[in-house]
């Protein structure tokens, strides 16, 4: 891990830890089946933690208006704040609120955290960084908790995760510590992929290969057809 990620940690601590103890309270400090609904020691953690975060980030002058402000999100914030309406007939209103909140809060964090990159290299390798730490989370889960490989959780990301590393890796200009990445990514994702069975993962892998081998550069069918060949 290089200094770039240590010194960006450093500025931005408190809204990663925050983000950090939301994940872990969700993936791990579960109540089973019983009082899903309740308020009980676990849902305080996360009602603490998402509101630390959003007191944080205003603090920081980062309200959820700067999802606005950004063409790449403003229709996906104005649907989902369109969306916040369907809390109107739900069976559980506050709890459908305060979901809809939370969800909004960790966006503006996600977003927050990202304009804080200097440029699109740094915000590759922070979101690789990212996805690969959530990965683990939900393994870990899988393996120590569930007693299982099989997860339709960190699967999916793993196919996701996969299906980005690989054209990102065969195209022009990528900078060597963003390269080192992006093929740890694509190592991780695909033994993930082989290891879980998922075949809702493995199919929409495969899917998007396809896709990818239609429509993209002439030069990487051999490549794209040669990691086929090794998956399966």
């Amino acid at each position: 891990m290089n200094s770039y990620i240590i010194t960006y940690y450093k500025q931005n601590k408190a809204i990663l830890l925050l983000l950090f103890l939301w994940l872990f309270r969700i993936c791990f400090l579960t109540q089973g089946n019983k009082g899903g609904v309740a308020i009980n020691k676990y849902v305080i953690i996360q009602i603490f933690a998402i509101s630390a975060l959003g007191i944080q980030l205003f603090i920081k002058h980062c309200t959820p208006t700067i999802l606005l402000k950004h063409d790449a999100t403003k229709h996906f914030a104005l649907l989902y704040i369109f969306g916040m309406l369907s809390i109107l007939w739900s069976v559980l209103p506050m709890m459908s609120c305060f979901f809809a909140l939370e969800n909004l809060i960790c966006m503006t964090a996600i977003m927050y955290l990202s304009s804080k990159c200097s440029d699109i290299y740094k915000l590759e390798r922070l979101f690789l960084y990212a996805i690969t730490c959530l990965i683990g989370m939900f393994l870990i889960k899988s393996v120590f908790i569930t007693k299982s490989f099989h997860s339709v959780t960190y699967s999916a990301i793993s196919a996701m995760l996969t299906m980005y590393c690989l054209p990102e890796l065969f195209s022009h200009n990528r900078l060597p510590e963003n390269t080192r990445i992006l093929k740890f990514g694509l190592t991780l994702g695909i033994i993930l992929l082989i290891i879980t069975s998922s075949a809702g993962a493995i199919f929409s892998t495969f899917l998007s290969l396809l896709v990818y081998l239609i429509l993209g550069e002439k030069k990487t069918i051999r490549i794209i057809i040669l990691t086929c060949l090794l998956i399966i």
